[in-house]
């Protein structure tokens, strides 16, 4: 594996410039075990993993790189690319790619939870995920307005979360898609149930 160089930590805003940090060695791409590998924390908390995407994996290996960090203890932590890790995973690869470098340019651990917001925009997250995703954000000071426009709500569903969000009873029950629940979070049961 190559050596891993990083610079001091961009602003969380910042667009990064992928060229010149590869060209300064900044960035790097290795190849990692995926068996060896840790996590990130991921406001998917039930990812879906289909037999064809685990086969596709099996058949034709991880062909979008996992973004990743190193830790000054040598761990590797996967924090964008859950899902093709585990299926690369429960396919029993031994070797993917993985992209270094970028961790920086995500800053914060807030940073990569509205990162994850944007992304999971596109795809179905579900609605205890997401109240604790927005949950996250604001207890580091993200407002609400930042949190909706990360996640593509409008101000009123993120609020609406946050206070469902402050009831122990009331984020069960979110998470068995209840009428009442959705109701109050102002979302229809396709756009936020379970999965």
């Amino acid at each position: 594996m190559t050596k891993n160089t990083t610079t001091a930590p961009a602003a969380a805003t910042a667009t990064p410039d992928l060229a010149a940090s590869l060209a300064a060695g900044t960035v790097t791409i290795e190849r990692i075990d995926p068996q060896a590998v840790q996590l990130d924390p991921n406001i998917r908390t039930n990812p879906v993993l289909p037999p064809e995407f685990v086969d596709s994996i099996r058949a034709e290996g991880v062909r979008e790189p996992v973004l990743a960090r190193r830790e000054e203890d040598g761990i590797t932590y996967v924090y964008d690319g859950q899902r093709r890790l585990l299926a690369a995973r429960e396919a029993g690869l031994t070797s993917m790619l993985a992209v270094f470098g970028i961790a920086d340019t995500t800053g914060t651990e807030s940073g990569r939870i509205l990162d994850q917001l944007r992304t999971f925009a596109r795809a179905e997250l579900t609605l205890t995920d997401r109240i604790a995703a927005y949950e996250t954000l604001a207890l580091d000071g993200i407002s609400v307005e930042k949190i909706a426009k990360s996640a593509g709500a409008d101000r009123a569903t993120v609020a609406g979360a946050l206070t469902i969000g402050k009831s122990k009873a009331a984020t069960t029950y979110a998470g068995y898609g209840t009428v009442w629940v959705y109701t109050i979070f102002g979302v229809t049961p396709e756009q936020g149930g379970t999965e």
